[in-house]
């Protein structure tokens, strides 16, 4: 029997001895009373903005640990327009009296009041989970198996990570993320897609078969194999990579930069900026050489972009700025006054589009790599030495795994970093004062038309060493690329700010009106 209240967690009531053989059906009732108020609930369930039918327990590990049972749960989403996601929802069953908000379901045994939490708010599993993973040892479910994989250079990490204290990781939205100790640290996959996810793919081959060192090192994978095929890659559920130390990451400190920038001046700033933007150049052009480096696994070894590679890239562009011009009509008369005026300077017909991304043709006869993929200043850590690491390689978690995968030249990622540039110029430019403007926005385009030529400069030396040719000799032809590119962000962008910042549309609609970009 279910009891309900609209301001608690549900509370199942059963009879009989809480034992291993009785808990999967139980949780499994928990999730299907819990699940559908507790999921929308959290910071990293990517579904808000869908309604839930129903919630299942489409698997479950069981295991007791002292006091406590531990489950490892894949719950099935099911929404109202027929489709489903899966989550990775690991519980903990506990007498003790844990907040509601961290309960997903109460089941009432014997008297006693046992409570499903969410278990990576608990110190003592987090603790569990790590020395499960350093062991390697398979958990089985009920239908499949979740496997661990180590790394090389876990041993190097393990210790200090297992001494220390670990802790949540507060503010990331669609992953968990566990610190240990200031040695390591934990990204758990909430949301599942088949397969691995590309963040454990190209940390594992950066880390183990090249000299990139400018990403964190992956320590050790955690899958879950359905059906418990052994000769088949799982579906991704946690990665624990080294933790790095650091100073931030670089869109905050770019925002500090440019505070004082229209403060001071440029050339009266004391910071590196020019060098910084450099060093960025640099590892970006680093990354894609190794990338690059790969002729025996079909995965990574570059290919050949072709004509007909080309053709499909324009055609995704067009039809992707067509159906943004049609949600912008939609819109009409209900946008902020500097958007709307900023929207009759757009034209997004396919003739106009296709002769923006013309530069797509350009990359005929360069390479295809696998790349970052949702690449910004947000994904850049600024070391304590003065250089940068390059972080989630996941690509757009929108998308699925089998896109994120995909092959696209490099300069996809130059593009979405040089968009960075140009989002953080913009969010400068909106906080300074009316009397200013003028001098302080004469000051953010120098800003960023020296860091565009500092990043570029540094990145195209470096992939001129690879012996794959990456990116276009000409320059004219790279400027003709690299600026298709960054429409097609922009294009995207549009979507984007009309979704959720619709004072913002001005920013992508700038780079969609302009002719070129100055590389």
């Amino acid at each position: 029997m279910i009891a309900r209240d609209a301001h608690r967690p549900p509370r199942i009531e059963t009879d009989g001895p809480l034992d291993h053989a009785r808990l999967p059906a139980l949780l499994g009732e928990a999730i299907a009373a819990g699940g559908p108020a507790f999921l929308p609930a959290q910071r990293w369930f990517g579904d808000k903005d869908r309604r839930i039918d129903r919630v299942g327990a489409g698997d479950i590990a069981v295991v007791a640990v002292g006091p406590d049972v531990y489950a490892l749960v894949v719950a099935a989403v099911h929404f109202i327009d027929g489709t489903t996601a899966t989550y990775f929802l690991p519980l903990v069953v506990t007498l003790e009296p844990l907040p509601d908000e961290q309960t997903l379901a109460v089941l009432a045994v014997d008297g006693d009041a046992w409570r499903a939490v969410d278990a990576l708010l608990l110190s003592r599993f987090r603790d569990w989970l790590l020395a499960r993973i350093a062991d390697g040892a398979p958990i089985e479910s009920q239908s499949s198996v979740f496997v661990f994989g180590t790394g090389s250079e876990l041993g190097t990490y393990l210790a200090a990570a297992r001494t220390g204290t670990s802790r949540v990781v507060a503010g990331e939205q669609s992953n968990t993320s566990v610190i240990y100790g200031d040695a390591a640290i934990l990204k758990v996959f909430r949301r599942l897609q088949p397969g691995l996810n590309p963040d454990v793919e190209i940390g594992r081959v950066l880390t183990e078969r090249t000299g990139f060192r400018h990403v964190p090192p992956l320590l050790a994978t955690a899958e879950y194999r359905i059906g418990g095929a052994a000769d088949t890659p799982g579906d991704s559920i946690a990665m624990l990579q080294a933790f790095v130390p650091s100073r931030g990451d670089a869109w905050e400190a770019t925002l500090s930069l440019l505070d004082r920038v229209v403060r001071d001046g440029l050339d009266r700033v004391d910071d590196p900026w020019e060098q910084d933007a450099a060093t960025l150049g640099r590892r970006t052009g680093q990354l894609h050489v190794a990338l690059a480096g790969f002729t025996d696994d079909p995965a990574f070894s570059p290919d050949e972009v072709t004509a007909e590679d080309t053709e499909e890239w324009v055609a995704r562009t067009v039809g992707a700025a067509e159906r943004q011009a049609g949600a912008l009509a939609g819109l009409q008369g209900r946008l902020p006054a500097a958007s709307a005026a900023a929207i009759e300077r757009l034209q997004l017909d396919a003739a106009t589009v296709g002769r923006r991304v013309a530069g797509y043709r350009g990359l005929v006869g360069t390479a295809k790599i696998r790349v970052h993929g949702d690449f910004h200043l947000g994904q850049v850590l600024r070391t304590l030495d003065g250089d940068v690491v390059l972080l989630d390689f996941e690509g757009e978690p929108a998308r699925p795994v089998d896109q994120r995968r995909r092959k696209l030249p490099p300069l996809v990622d130059a593009a979405g970093l040089l968009r960075s540039f140009r989002y953080a110029r913009a969010a400068a430019l909106r906080a300074i004062p009316a009397e200013v403007i003028d001098q302080g926005a004469e000051r953010l385009a120098e800003w960023e038309r020296r860091v565009r030529m500092a990043f570029l400069d540094a990145y195209r030396a470096e992939v001129a060493l690879s012996p794959v040719r990456l990116v276009p000799d000409d320059r004219a032809a790279f400027d003709a690329a690299l600026f298709a590119w960054e429409f097609d962000k922009a294009v995207y962008e549009l979507g984007y700010e009309m979704s959720n910042r619709p004072d913002w549309l001005d920013i992508p609609i700038a780079t969609l009106v302009e002719e070129t970009v100055v590389g």
